[in-house]
C-alpha cells in the first residue's frame, strides 16, 4: 500500500478489524510502532440497544491491527507492505497525518474481501487453463445483478454491476500468493465457482450464505470435489516450504563459510555452487530466517484450512486430526503429507 501526498508526510495510523500482517520493507526507511488494539467502545446509541445487538457490535467493530509508521526522514511517499489472512473480512482504515501546523489528517477506507488474495486477471496461462478445477454450484431464484453483487462481496477487482441483459459472464482470477486460480461464472438463477483450491469455494460458499440470508434468498449449492486437485495445489505450495526448511541449515553455515573463505588463499574458488550461494546471499537469508515462523504459520494454516474444508465439504468433522497434520507441516514431508490427506475418515 502507497501513500502519496502533496506535502510533507508526518506519520500514518493502521488499524484493521481484521488481521493483517506487517511485512518489512526494505526500501521503507519509516518507523514502525505495534500496540495492542482495544475493543471499539459501542456509542450511546448502541447501549440502548439489547445486550445481543450490543455484543455483534462490539465483535464487528473490534480492531485487531493498531499500528503507526512515522517518517524519520521526512518525505511525502510512503510505502507498507501488508498481508491478509483469506477467510477473513473486514476494513483496514488508513489515517494520513500531514506535517501541516496546525496538524490535518484524512481517513481512507480499504474494505477487506474474504478473498481478498485474489487478483482479477484477462485470461489464464496455458499451464494454468489446464488444471482440473473443483467446482461449487449455486441454483436458486436470484437475478444478474444479484449473482454479481455476491461476486462483489467475496472478490476485490469487481466494479459495480452494468446491466447487459441476462448474457453469461465470467470472471477470472489468480491467487497472488499461493498460484492457485479461480473461475466465476454467473447468469440468472446460477452461479458456479471453480478453483483448484477447495478453501477458495469454502469462502465464497460462506460468503453467498450470509449475503443470500441478508437478502432472504433461497439458494442450493453442491460441489464437486476432485481428489487430485488436492496433490496440485500442495505442490504450488511445496517449493516455498522446502526453502524455508532449508533456511536453518544455511543459517548455521553461513558463518563458517565466512570464516573458510576467508582464511583460504584462493577465496572461493574451493566451494560448491550451492555454499557461494550461500555467501553471496547471506544477508537475505538471514533475514528470511527471522520471517521463518510467521511465514511457516502462515503455510501452516493455508494446507490445514485445505485439510479442514475438503472433509468438511463432504460433512465430516476432522478436527480431531489437525495437530498429527501440523506435526508433519513442521517436519516437512510432502509425500507424508499427501497419505494423510488421502486418508479416508468417516463421520
Amino acid at each position: 500500500m502507497t501513500v502519496e501526498l502533496p506535502i510533507e508526510l508526518n506519520c500514518v495510523l493502521l488499524t484493521s478489524t481484521t488481521a493483517v500482517d506487517l511485512l518489512d520493507c526494505e526500501s521503507s526507511t519509516a518507523t514502525v510502532t505495534r500496540s495492542t488494539p482495544r475493543p471499539t467502545r459501542p456509542t450511546s446509541a448502541d447501549e440502548t440497544t439489547t445486550e445481543t445487538s450490543q455484543n455483534t457490535s462490539q465483535n464487528t467493530s473490534q480492531n485487531k491491527l493498531a499500528a503507526c509508521y512515522r517518517l524519520v526522514e521526512g518525505g511525502s511517499r510512503l510505502l507498507m507492505k501488508l498481508r491478509t489472512t483469506e477467510g477473513e473480512f473486514g476494513d483496514l482504515k488508513a489515517t494520513v497525518v500531514a506535517s501541516t501546523s496546525p496538524k490535518s489528517a484524512t481517513v481512507v477506507t480499504f474494505p477487506i474481501k474474504p478473498l481478498s488474495l485474489h487478483c482479477r486477471t484477462a485470461c489464464l496461462q496455458p499451464a494454468e487453463a489446464g488444471r482440473d478445477l473443483n467446482k461449487l454450484t449455486i441454483k436458486g431464484t436470484f437475478g444478474t445483478a444479484v449473482a454479481h453483487e455476491w461476486a462483489r462481496s467475496a472478490l476485490p477487482d469487481i466494479p459495480m454491476y452494468a446491466d447487459t441483459g441476462d448474457k453469461e459472464r465470467v470472471l477470472l482470477f489468480r491467487n497472488v500468493f499461493t498460484g492457485s486460480v479461480l473461475k466465476v461464472t454467473y447468469k440468472r438463477n446460477l452461479v458456479t465457482v471453480e478453483s483448484d483450491n477447495l478453501s477458495t469455494l469454502a469462502i465464497f460458499k460462506e460468503t453467498v450464505s450470509r449475503e443470500s440470508t441478508l437478502r432472504r434468498i433461497s439458494v442450493e449449492d453442491a460441489v464437486e470435489v476432485k481428489e487430485h486437485t488436492i496433490p496440485g495445489f500442495l505442490g504450488l505450495l511445496h517449493h516455498r516450504l522446502q526453502n524455508l526448511m532449508a533456511l536453518s541449515r544455511q543459517v548455521e553455515i553461513i558463518d563458517a563459510i565466512k570464516e573458510i573463505s576467508t582464511a583460504e588463499a584462493e577465496g572461493s574458488e574451493w566451494m560448491s555452487p550451492e555454499y557461494k550461494e550461500i555467501l553471496a546471499n547471506a544477508d537475505g537469508i538471514r533475514r528470511d530466517h527471522k520471517q521463518r515462523p510467521v511465514m511457516m504459520q502462515y503455510l501452516t494454516g493455508i494446507i490445514t484450512d485445505v485439510f479442514v474444508d475438503r472433509h468438511r465439504l463432504r460433512g465430516l468433522d476432522v478436527r480431531r486430526s489437525i495437530p498429527r497434520l501440523q506435526a508433519l507441516i513442521v517436519d516437512y514431508d510432502f509425500e507424508r503429507l499427501l497419505e494423510v490427506f488421502s486418508e479416508d475418515f468417516e463421520g
